[in-house]
């Protein structure tokens, strides 16, 4: 059951909790590009990965401000 407001209006957090290993802040010169979901110009390279399956290099961005996750493929010569 879904708690709710003396009124009955269904209480719910407006924001997620913030994940403690992903950055909560942008480092001085560090590379960063707007979020696509807030806005906010704090979304930021954080950890690279091989894809098993296609044998490509993906980079996690993540945004300091929202926490925000996506994927991004990127070239070997970019990963350096």
């Amino acid at each position: 059951m879904t708690p709710t407001t003396p009124s009955g209006s269904p209480l719910r957090s407006p924001l997620h909790p913030k994940v403690p290993w992903l950055p909560s802040e942008v480092q001085p010169g560090q590379k960063t590009e707007p979020c696509p979901r807030c806005g906010a110009r704090k979304l930021l390279p954080w950890t690279l990965r091989r894809d098993p399956q296609r044998v490509t290099l993906l980079r996690t961005w993540v945004c300091a401000a929202c926490q925000f996750r996506e994927e991004r493929e990127e070239s070997e010569t970019d990963a350096i």
